[in-house]
């Protein structure tokens, strides 16, 4: 979690909601599109795919949405690391169909 803020009751509640919510739609990570493992503990430090709620805007600019749910986004934690405090850059989404090289 960012300096920013404190870890309330409120908030693990709401992470916790998020995660649950996430996994019963089984939504992969929003930044690389990788599947997420839902079962992992949040401080199961040697798993890199275990599930982080990201944020969309980030807290250090949009400190107003940092409780804000349309801010969250399903992220696991290498990529929710490697991302730091800088502007997300989504992939296209989900492809309409499976695409080949020409041959």
């Amino acid at each position: 979690m960012s300096q920013h803020h404190n870890s309330t009751r409120a908030d693990r509640i709401a992470k916790k909601k998020l995660k649950d919510e996430c996994k019963a739609a089984d939504l992969p990570c929003w930044l690389s599109g990788c599947t997420i493992d839902y079962d992992t503990a949040w401080n199961d430090l040697d798993n890199p795919r275990r599930f982080q709620r990201d944020h969309f805007f980030r807290t250090s600019t949009h400190l107003d949405l940092y409780n804000d749910p349309s801010n969250w986004r399903p992220s696991f934690a290498d990529c929710n690391d490697a991302r730091g405090n800088s502007t997300a850059v989504g992939g296209l989404g989900i492809p309409s169909r499976q695409w080949r090289p020409s041959e």
